[in-house]
């Protein structure tokens, strides 16, 4: 240590080129890490928000099948007096929703932070299958059952609706800073009308 010291008091000349060389080594390689720090993120940013685009599609094309399956199963309702009715019409809506498995997909692989509320609009949806189930195996289902459950479901997908808006930059990486995560409370459920049919989404 003591010898290359002497070295460079010997030489200064040299001693600055050495210096020099090092710390543009130095420069360039931090810059070409930063660089392929910034791309990186860059291009996770532009998937993730392409993946949150889908999801959020998803689940407005959610909430229209969770209209259309409540007006499926009122008009059932009305017609299962008629003798001509085949009960089996029913059995597709005691299903799951056609797009639960996609959008559970997208949650499980690019944002674990919705699994919460995913997993609540998962237990509203299993009431309402629960309901129509029993339509299926021929048991009397009331109007306002059906009014019910799909309020609940279209609360829950409005609550996960409402997350990925308020909280896209951080679901997407698109700040360095990590936000607090904004989850809002559960709105208590609106009550249907007498017709089993509620005023808010009819």
């Amino acid at each position: 240590m003591n010898a290359f010291v002497a070295s460079l008091q010997a030489s200064p000349t040299g001693a600055v080129a050495l210096l020099s060389a090092t710390i543009s080594a130095t420069v360039a390689i931090l810059v070409v890490i930063i660089t392929q720090w910034v791309v990186g993120r860059r291009a996770r940013t532009d998937l993730l928000t392409k993946k949150l685009e889908e999801l959020f599609l998803l689940v407005n094309e959610a909430s229209i099948e969770n209209g259309k399956r409540r007006n499926a199963g009122l008009e059932l309702i009305e017609t299962y007096a008629k003798p001509d009715v085949d009960r089996k019409d029913v059995v597709h809506l005691s299903r799951n929703l056609p797009l639960d498995h996609k959008i559970n997909m997208y949650v499980q692989l690019y944002f674990p932070l919705l699994r919460e509320t995913l997993a609540q609009v998962a237990e509203v949806n299993q009431e309402m299958v629960a309901v129509f189930h029993k339509l299926s195996d021929g048991d009397e289902i009331k109007p306002i059952e059906v009014a019910r459950s799909f309020l609940r479901m279209h609360l829950a997908l409005t609550a996960l609706w409402d997350e990925i808006i308020d909280n896209r930059a951080l679901l997407v990486c698109e700040t360095l800073h990590r936000p607090a995560y904004r989850k809002k409370e559960p709105n208590p459920s609106p009550k249907p009308t007498a017709t089993g049919k509620p005023a808010s989404a009819a």
